[in-house]
This record gives structure tokens, sequence and C-alpha cells, in this order.
């Protein structure tokens, strides 16, 4: 509580006095209350206040003659009075409010963020005044030192006063901001803002409060507007307050698009469960069928191009799950050319046949370090600005990755990038261009040039992100008019050699034993039975996990092994595995899932569980899998 600012409330009625205490308790200031005029007169003859809140009708002495001695008092005068009346709200109570020395006049029942606003501003202003009593230039300093915008207008607008914070904001003097209006500072324009209520203030005599965005100076406001007499009393002044707002609502947006992320991720892992389970079918039914004898070549070849149609879905999944956070992001030495001409791939099916894009993407074999959904990112933002940049006219769009190699003579100032092999990814477009100013800040957080449903400002800070992580650098080269080009250096930490035939299928090992398979997917048992008879052991089916404990707990000595799906009505397969183990404890079970949210490979190897594996699962990976588990 600050003691040096006290705030004197005035009513006959102690409830009223309660109410308004415990609406006003956040006020950083000391209350102190009276029941009647006469007390109120004692508590200011002995008290400095910051201000007084008065009822109107009291018995012995009304608000109106405790005003009139507030203000023919010296030490008192300039005390700001607020009149509250449940009775008196007519004009001629509002008047007569005013003529007594009110500088508001509030009708029961009333907004609390009304009076809290204008509590806080006369406080503030108090506890200014405080500060610079021994000035000469008081009411300019105290007036200066609030930190909202505050503009003291006539009935037309016009600007008579304004604050220091006010000649910020707007980047001008104050010689050059008097005698102009505030929307054509903030607009430059002769209409009123849309949105604005300073017309309501001045028609009801009240406060009014309201939210609007300047564009011009990209700032959004929370603004009120009050009325108060002039000093002569011959015109309606109006201060106007405006306090900004914009990191307040740049943080809400930012939460609004967080929330709408995680609802993404919601609906992509459901969709990566049901998706990955018809791909196991796709992928397990083509991968069989080409192990079986007499396959024609073109058959065998046109099973391989549904195979590597499939496993291309699998990798589109996983980058779907990345991306929406739902699966890990790990950066491991990769070849980022054929990511690029994946995600260049996707973007030609959005944008406009109006737009060439052209692909100058060598086949290097030097790795970085990153991960591909962060590479698919930079390309798919990089790409997106650039289509934005053109928009409807004619154009090209030019991604090119190239071998660079910086000697130790020719160490880059640009990019400060020290002696050493990398690989240069360039980005250009016969767009509008940059000038110096928006490349200054092209790559800061919400900064954007975009129209609000095209963007959020967040793209290229988030590849500015990506690349540094990897350990590289960006810039950018522009002019107004034409174009513009991206560079991103990723250093190279090694390389890898020319892979082999990757279409030839693979002798698998045929292994023996016993092992139960459940599912909830008919289709999944039927491919499962398949594949483990194929590598040669028995199999028994159960399409539930209460299914696969009945059938374990009948004849547990007999299974080798036990391979459960994890997403299952019922018993879940983790849950599965814990009774199975605790059955019989030697038992190798292996967890398979299109996506689980519930158990991570970790939870499942800690828990005992002796693999774990996404479908869609090879042939190969599983006859391997088994091999490994029923041989521990």
């Amino acid at each position: 509580m600050n003691s040096n600012a006290k705030i004197l409330i005035v009513d006959d009625k102690q409830s009223n006095l309660i109410t308004l205490q415990t609406i006003l308790e956040d006020v950083d200031a000391e209350f102190v209350q009276a029941l009647s005029g006469d007390e109120a007169l004692q508590q200011i003859l002995h008290n400095d206040f910051a201000l007084a809140i008065l009822d109107v009708q009291m018995p012995e002495m009304d608000g109106y003659e405790l005003a009139q001695f507030i203000r023919g008092r010296e030490a008192s005068k300039h005390l700001p009075v607020i009149f509250l009346s449940a009775v008196f709200s007519d004009d001629y109570h509002v008047f007569k409010g005013y003529e007594s020395g009110a500088v508001d006049f509030i009708s029961k029942p009333f907004e609390s963020r009304i009076l809290l606003n204008k509590v806080h501003v006369f406080l503030e202003l108090y506890k200014q005044r405080r500060k610079l009593q021994h000035s000469g230039d008081l009411y300019k300093k105290t007036f200066d030192g609030i930190s909202d915008m505050v503009m003291i207008q006539d009935e037309n607008m016009r600007i008579l006063r304004i604050n220091k914070r006010g000649c910020k904001l707007l980047a001008l003097s104050e010689k050059q901001i008097l005698g102009r209006t505030c929307h054509e500072l903030f607009h430059g324009s002769a209409v009123v803002c849309k949105g604005c209520r300073y017309g309501e203030s001045l028609e009801t005599r009240s406060t009014c409060v309201w939210e609007i965005e300047h564009e011009q100076i990209a700032r959004t406001f929370q603004e009120s507007s009050s009325v108060l007499d002039s000093d002569s009393g011959e015109r309606v002044l109006i201060v106007h307050v405006a306090r900004d707002i914009t990191e307040q609502k740049q943080l809400e947006r930012k939460l609004i698009q967080s929330e709408k992320l995680e609802a993404v991720g919601t609906l992509a892992g459901g969709i990566a469960h049901d998706f990955n389970n018809i791909l196991t079918a796709i992928l397990g039914y083509t991968e069989i069928s080409r192990y079986m004898e007499n396959l024609s070549p073109e058959l065998d070849s046109n099973l391989e191009q549904i195979g590597k149609a499939g496993h291309r879905a699998k990798e589109l999944v996983a980058q779907i799950l990345t991306f929406s956070r739902k699966a890990e992001s790990k950066r491991s030495p990769i070849l980022i050319s054929p990511v690029i001409k994946e995600a260049l791939k996707l973007l030609r099916a959005t944008i406009p046949t109006t737009i060439d894009v052209i692909d100058e993407i060598s086949n290097s074999r030097n790795l970085v370090l990153a991960d591909s959904m962060g590479i698919h990112r930079i390309i798919m933002n990089l790409c997106t600005n650039s289509f934005h940049a053109i928009k409807d006219e004619r154009g090209t769009i030019t991604v090119s990755l190239k071998d660079l190699q910086i000697p130790v003579t020719e160490v880059s100032r640009e990019t400060d990038m020290p002696p050493g092999n990398y690989l240069q990814l360039v980005v250009s477009d016969t767009g509008q261009g940059m000038n110096d100013m928006l490349m200054d800040n092209i790559f800061d957080p919400f900064f954007t040039t975009k129209e609000k449903e095209q963007g959020t400002g967040m793209g290229l800070s988030v590849v500015h992100g990506i690349v540094h992580e990897c350990g590289g650098t960006i810039t950018v080269d522009s002019e107004s008019g034409k174009g513009a080009t991206f560079t991103l250096l990723f250093p190279v930490i090694g390389q890898v050699g020319q892979a082999g035939g990757a279409s030839s299928i693979i002798k698998l090992g045929r292994g023996a034993g016993k092992i139960l398979f459940v599912d909830d997917e008919p289709a999944i048992r039927e491919l499962g039975k398949r594949y483990l008879e194929f590598l040669g052991y028995t199999t028994v089916m159960a399409s539930s996990g209460d299914e696969a404990l009945a059938l374990f707990r009948k004849d547990r000595d007999t299974f080798t092994a036990v391979i459960t799906d994890q997403a299952m009505s019922g018993l879940p397969g983790n849950l599965l595995a814990e009774e199975l183990m605790r059955i019989r404890s030697d038992i190798p079970v292996i967890l398979c899932t299109g996506y689980s949210s519930a158990v991570s490979e970790k939870d499942a190897l800690q828990a005992g569980i002796k693999a774990y594996l996404a479908k869609p699962i090879a042939i190969q990976v599983l006859a391997e899998t088994l091999q490994r588990v029923i041989a521990k």
C-alpha cells in the first residue's frame, strides 16, 4: 500500500463505501472513508488527498456543498472530485456537479473499469505532482510524465495540448501537432478513424473506451475520451488518453496461433494413426507380393513403384507430425537436396501457373547437420514470401543448391563464416523487392508487410532460427522493384557414397516359434498372419488386448513372442505388455504404433518392452526384430 497516496471516499451509507473500496481494491493507494460531509471536512483539513469520490445526496451537507468547500480552500482547490450518484443523473444535476468543481459525474450503476481508469489517471497525475511540486512548470512536467499518450482536444477534435509520449509515438514535434486533428495525424485522413467514440463522449458527456489499430504508425491502442471544461468555461474540451497495447495484442495473437497449432497437432496425430494403418496394409501386401515366385519383371516393377509411393506417403506423415510438434525434431547428418526437391513438388501445386519455379538443385553428396522438417520449412517459407512478393504478376522463383568452398584467404565478410566447405542454398525471385529499411527488419518476429490474412510476420524469423541452429547463416540482397535473393550457407560435416540399388528385395532370415499377434484392425491382423507365416512362424491372432490376455493365460508357456498394437479399445498395448510380463517375465513383447502420444519408445523400453516399431513396418524390419528379441 502506498501511504503517500490517499483517496477520500464519502457516502452516508457504510455498505456503499465497502462496495466502492472493493471495486478499487487493486489501486495502489490508501483509502479514507467518511460517512458525512462534516467527517470529510475533518479529513481534508488533516490530509493531502490524490482524489475525492463523493456521493451527491447526503444529509446536512450534500456533495455539492462539500465540493464547493474543497474548491474554496487554497490547500485543496486542485483536488480532483468525482461525483457518484444513483438518484441524480439528469443534465441539471450533472451541470451542477461541474459548477461545484467536479472533474466528472458518474451515474450509478456504472462500469467498474470506467471508474478504475479515471482513478488510475488521477492517481498517476497526483504521484507526478508530488514528485515535481517544487518545480515552477508542475503541470507541464506532470502531463509529460504520463506514460500513455494524452491529448487535450476541442469539440472539433483539434489537438490543443499533447504530452511528450504522444509526440514520440507520432514522431513529430509539439509545434507540428498542435491545431491538427488526431485522425489526420494517425491516418492522414480528414475522416474520423473507424471505431472512434470521441463524438459519443461529446454527445453523452461521458467517458468512452475503445480499441483501435493505427496502421500508419503500426501500433494498437486502448483509447478513452472524457469531457472536461476549459479554464474559461467558454468551450468544451476532451481529454483523450491512448494506451499502447501493441505488445499485448501480439502476445494474444501468438497465443491464438499456438492454440491453432495445438489443434492441428491433435488432428495430425489422429490422421497419422489411421493413415499409417492404411499404409501398413498397402506396403505390407506390396512387399509380400514381391517375394512370390514366378513374378514377371513388369509386375515386379509395378509393385516397386507402389512401394516407393507408399514410402513417400510414410515420410509425409512423419513431416506432418514433426511440423505440428507431435514428433520430435532431431538434427542428424542428412542430404538436403532430396528434401528441397520434395518441398518444391508440394509448392508447385499451390503456386499459380503464372509463376515459374526453376529448380537448380545439384545432387550434392555433402551432408549437413539438420533435420529434414527444418529444411522443408525453410523452402516453404522463403518460396511463399517470393510468391507474395510477385503477387498477381508473371514472375520467376529460382531455387539453387551447390557446393561452396571458402578458402582460408577469402573469409566472407558478409556472412562472417570461417573457411571450409559449405552447401549454398539460394532462393531468388523477380518480385517487388525491398528497400534498406525493410531489409533491416525482415528477420524480426511479427514484422510483416503483408495483409493480415496473408501472414503473421513469423516466417522469416523462423527461417533465421532454423539456419542458425544448423550452424549456418542467411543474408538477403534486394532493391525496390528488382526482386530479392536470400543466400543460406550450411556447414558441411561429411560426405556419403553413392547409394546402392534400393529396388532389389532382400533375402529374409527364417524363424521358428509361436507368435501371438494383437491388433484391432482386421486388415492388419491378416497381413501380420501372412508376414509371420511367410517367415516360418506359427500364429495366434487376437483382436483386442483383453482377448490376447485371455489366450496367453490359457497357454502361457507355448508362446515365443508377442506383437501388439498400442492404440486399441479396452486394454492398450503398453498395459497389455505389463500384464503379460507379470504372468511370464521372460516373454518378449514388441509394441507397434501408427502414432501414440500415450507412450514413447523410451517409455516402452524402460517398462521392459523389448522393441518399439512405428507403422508401417517393413517385413525385413519385422524379421530382424523378431530374431533379435527372441535371441535375447
